[in-house]
């Protein structure tokens, strides 16, 4: 495998990493290291070489580059991981603070080296097959025929070094501070590749494999491609497809050949997200792959064209940490790797399959996209890339917490973190019902089938663009049983309220209260409420809504926060202990009172010889987490 830039592509199970042009050839521009404050406020208006990036200031906005460029980001990438597969990552670069990760290196596997050595003899035998041993022409900060040839695994090595510049130029794109697009992403090192941006099949699945073992089920995480194939390689497809089959994001350079995208690996692997290269003046890049198996457009510039893209580099020319100007697919990627990591913060949890990942990453993706803005470099080629160009919004988050209790013939839908101003839509299918809200969290579906299972999804919109989708599942049209003895634990300005399962798995409970509190919606078998105020009696009922749509009969219970009733009914004449009839777990000083009938005599409740009723106050002192409270307790007298 090859970087995809504008080095030739080698024999077909060798990989490459490519930006269009050569730094040094070209005379790529060397800016003195930066001190600088973090950028931590949108819009950013300035980079760590002075101008913004043109790519961000391209992808927040609707029209072509001009004026005064700024970046908006309502989210950073917090509590994403993105895996960078490429030459390594120089970890000591300021762009990056203390975010890059250990990771892999093909350098500390003996099974990538023998691999590697294998290439590099083919190589002499044949120039046409196999990889050319990196020079040591001054470009890089080791002597290339050392470092990429280790005499025995370096198992010190986790990719936190870049001795090409490739993989850190990368990282700095997708999730550098001053020049990339997701600030606060987690950056892990996966190095494939030698110093001169080649690697084997061998290589390259070793690095897939390795992601695959390090990633967490419910961890947010996106690949970033910009390498390689010249042809397609099953293996490597099918190590990819492992990945987004756990919920992995994939974003691939389409490559720098100005062919067809559909040829390659991992261009042109099912599910992956393909990236052709925009210029500054939005026209597609002469160098770059197209076609049907091309997705989309980010900025990726060209010499030609206008615009090369400035990020993090870590050594040119002599200087180190230091930042440089490339062009390539492999630039444009990135891009879209850290919009990625943007979407994933949006949701209320990660992916865990190909359908919740790369599907539904997809759909946001191209709903979101700038459509026609693109000129094609050659207006007669068939097929076109589709004519979509990154955008990245300002967009709702995902809703958290969705459900939809069943109706009849219908669904009641309800979910939490709507915003101001934005629409909700809530759509089930199969079928076209839909209903909508502005700034609200629930809304009503109708025309749904008894006894017919739909998903119902909730998406949220505003100017910005269209937000993560939220789904869940509900079967329109049955009776439930009512809840059957619920209880009710008293707990410090809240309450947990319990009840015994009824009806099919999948019934749905609804607790509500008078004085009316935040209540619950709940698959569960209890709740807890808080927001309550101590001291005060709140009736909770409890309701079934069955996977069918119908709502059962409420069933009730009572309840007093911060203390517990124990009696309310004493005998004529009978003295009862205080704590017999009331208590608080507070263990701060109680005073009592008696506002009725009855009277206190030494701790105890007296009542009179006649029926009647009592009314019984305790006041509580501060202590620890509770506050000082008072309740009062109607007491009959039988």
């Amino acid at each position: 495998m090859k970087r995809w830039g504008g080095v030739a592509i080698v024999a077909a199970l060798v990989a490459v990493v490519l930006p269009s042009t050569s730094a040094q050839a070209h005379g790529i521009g060397v800016v003195e290291p930066v001190a600088r404050t973090m950028v931590t406020a949108s819009p950013q208006t300035t980079g760590p070489t002075g101008s913004l990036s043109w790519g961000l200031d391209r992808i927040d906005q609707r029209t072509p580059v001009s004026g005064t460029r700024s970046y908006n980001f309502a989210n950073d990438g917090t509590g994403v991981t993105i895996y960078i597969l490429d030459s390594g990552v120089a970890g000591n670069h300021p762009e990056f603070g203390s975010r890059v990760a250990n990771g892999w290196s093909y350098r500390s596997s003996a099974t990538s080296l023998s691999s590697y050595r294998a290439a590099l003899a083919a190589y002499q035998n044949d120039p046409q097959s196999g990889i050319e041993a990196c020079a040591n022409d001054g470009s890089h900060a080791s002597n290339p025929l050392v470092f990429d040839n280790p005499q025995n695994p370096d198992t010190s090595d986790v990719g936190r070094t870049d001795n090409d510049g490739h993989g850190t130029h990368i990282a700095g794109i997708a999730a550098g501070d001053g020049v990339g697009v997701a600030k606060n992403s987690i950056i892990v090192p996966v190095r494939a590749l030698d110093s001169c941006g080649n690697g084997t099949r061998t290589m390259i699945l070793e690095g897939l494999a390795w992601i695959l073992a390090d990633h967490d089920a419910g961890e947010k995480a996106v690949l970033n491609l910009s390498v390689g194939f010249g042809e397609q390689v099953t293996e490597v497809d099918n190590a990819i497809t492992a990945l987004m089959n756990e919920g992995v994001l994939v974003a691939a350079a389409a490559g720098n050949g100005s062919r067809s995208a559909c040829s390659s690996t991992p261009a042109s692997t099912f599910g992956t997200i393909s990236i052709g290269s925009s210029t500054l003046v939005d026209g597609e890049s002469s160098f770059s792959n197209y076609g049907s198996c091309v997705d989309m457009f980010a900025p990726g510039g060209s010499s030609a064209q206008g615009g090369a893209i400035t990020s993090a580099y870590p050594y040119l020319s002599g200087t180190t940490n230091t930042y440089a100007a490339l062009s390539g697919t492999s630039m444009a990627t990135p891009f879209v790797s850290g919009s990625l990591a943007r979407y994933l913060q949006l949701m209320e949890a990660a992916p865990t399959s190909f359908s919740t990942g790369a599907t539904a990453a997809w759909t946001w993706l191209s709903a979101n996209a700038t459509m026609n803005a693109i000129t094609y470099y050659n207006s007669g080629r068939s097929p076109q890339t589709p004519n979509r160009l990154l955008y990245v919004p300002s967009a709702p988050s995902q809703v958290r917490k969705l459900v939809a209790a069943p109706s009849d013939g219908g669904a009641v839908v309800s979910w939490q973190g709507s915003v101001v101003g934005a629409t909700y839509t809530a759509t089930a299918t199969p079928g076209t019902a839909s209903c909508s809200t502005v700034g609200g969290s629930t809304c009503s579906l109708s025309g749904l089938a008894n006894g017919s299972t739909y998903t119902v999804s909730v998406v949220g919109s505003n100017a910005d663009g269209v937000g993560p989708i939220a789904e869940t599942r509900v079967v329109a049209g049955e009776l439930p049983v009512a809840a059957s003895l619920p209880s009710a634990a008293s707990l410090n300005k809240s309450a947990k309220v319990s009840w015994s399962a009824v009806g099919a798995d999948g019934s749905v409970y609804v607790v509500t209260s008078v004085p009316p509190s935040a209540g619950c919606i709940t698959t569960s078998l209890f709740c807890t409420v808080g927001g309550l105020t101590n001291g005060t009696n709140y009736k909770f009922t409890v309701e079934v809504h069955s996977k069918t749509g119908l709502v059962s009969s409420p069933t009730t219970v009572s309840v007093r926060p911060g203390f517990t009733v124990r009696k309310s009914t004493v005998s004529k004449g009978s003295r009862s202990v205080l704590s017999w009839l009331l208590t608080t777990p507070s263990k701060g000083k109680k005073t009592w009172a008696e506002l009725g009938s009855c009277s206190l005599v030494s701790g105890r409740l007296v009542a009179p010889r006649r029926k009647t009723s009592c009314t019984l106050r305790l006041t509580v002192a501060a202590w620890r987490t509770y506050p000082k409270m008072t309740t009062t307790l109607k007491v009959t007298v039988k």
